[in-house]
């Protein structure tokens, strides 16, 4: 009886006796040679076989070669993927452990001086031209300069690149929009 792949293919029954044969075999060279763990090994494998079943794995000459290859270059690349776990995958110490990790913050003087720094920006903000003044706002609320442009009803992409530009210019050079000493 054959099983059906995810995607509704049949497992022949020759691939999944060929697969039976040098599944212990691949695992055991991929320990002794690649010295790889048994549970790492078998978790790639089964990975492995999750792409042959998907058919992203395409005529297979040498079984005991292919599996074993693929397999460590499995091992590789799943150690270089981060494992991320959701706070509610967490155990108890994990989450104990996370909530003794001291906060990254300012100083209360680095605080008021950041404060400072932002009331007087929107003070120079506000002394800059109308278009100027809409495009850097939405630049700062974090949209992109095709976002601006649809929402400005602006012509050409370049025009919103030019308004940013004079906006940052008059920030920076007018002796108008400059902190008084």
């Amino acid at each position: 009886m054959n099983r059906k792949a995810k995607n509704g293919a049949p497992w022949p029954d020759e691939v999944r006796t060929r697969v039976g044969e040098v599944y212990e075999p691949t695992l055991q060279w991929l320990r002794t040679h690649r010295k790889i763990p048994l549970e790492s090994g078998r978790e790639a494998l089964h990975e492995v076989l999750k792409h042959i079943r998907k058919g992203l794995a395409t005529r297979i000459r040498n079984w005991d070669r292919y599996l074993a290859r693929a397999t460590a270059n499995e091992v590789k690349h799943s150690r270089r993927k981060p494992k991320i776990k959701f706070f509610s995958e967490l155990t108890k110490e994990e989450r104990e452990e996370l909530h003794s990790i001291p906060a990254p913050g300012r100083s209360p003087d680095e605080e008021a001086a950041q404060r400072e720094l932002v009331a007087l920006l929107r003070e120079k903000i506000k002394k800059l031209p109308p278009r100027q003044r809409e495009v850097l706002t939405w630049e700062l609320g974090g949209k992109t300069a095709k976002e601006i442009q649809a929402i400005l009803g602006i012509k050409s992409l370049k025009t919103v690149y030019a308004h940013r530009q004079k906006a940052i210019e008059n920030l920076r050079k007018n002796p108008a929009f400059r902190e008084e000493d």
